[in-house]
């Protein structure tokens, strides 16, 4: 009857441990699949961000060296980058004069370059973090004269 007995415990033994790696894995993996459902979930997010991001130029001061963007799109408009001839320039993002990072929708912000980089026929390119792309070729006018003593 020992020898019974014995089997009978060594089995629940068995099966005890089988359960207990069969919850720990569950869990585990729920928590794998958690995450990673949630890093897909931020990450489509921010490209459905990115495509929704929309602008327009409203208007070029030559004189000045001021683009003035219009946020078109339903998202905040950010990282604003500006290239002239697919070179990348020096720009400063404001609005009412005060420094901004982001332009809201509806909005129009100001950038502002060096005005001596805008002379003659160029292509001009401005991106929004990366993504969103605006081309237009200019054309300049606009001849600044210098004084030399």
């Amino acid at each position: 009857m020992r020898k019974g007995l014995s089997h009978l415990v060594s089995m629940l033994l068995l099966l005890l441990i089988v359960l207990i790696l069969i919850v720990v894995s569950f869990t585990f993996f729920m928590n794998v699949f958690q995450t990673s459902s949630n890093s897909a979930g931020n990450s489509a997010a921010t490209t459905n961000d990115r495509i929704a991001m929309k602008f327009k130029i409203d208007e070029i001061d030559y004189i000045n060296g001021n683009i003035y963007l219009r946020n078109t799109g339903p998202v905040p408009v950010t990282g604003i980058s500006v290239f002239l001839d697919n070179e990348p320039i020096n720009s400063t993002t404001s609005k009412n004069g005060q420094p901004v990072s982001a332009i809201q929708p509806g909005e129009v912000a100001t950038v502002a370059i060096d005005p001596a980089l805008l002379s003659g026929t160029q292509k001009l390119k401005i991106t929004a973090s990366g993504y969103y792309i605006l081309e237009q070729n200019i054309e300049s006018d606009i001849t600044l004269d210098v004084e030399t003593q």
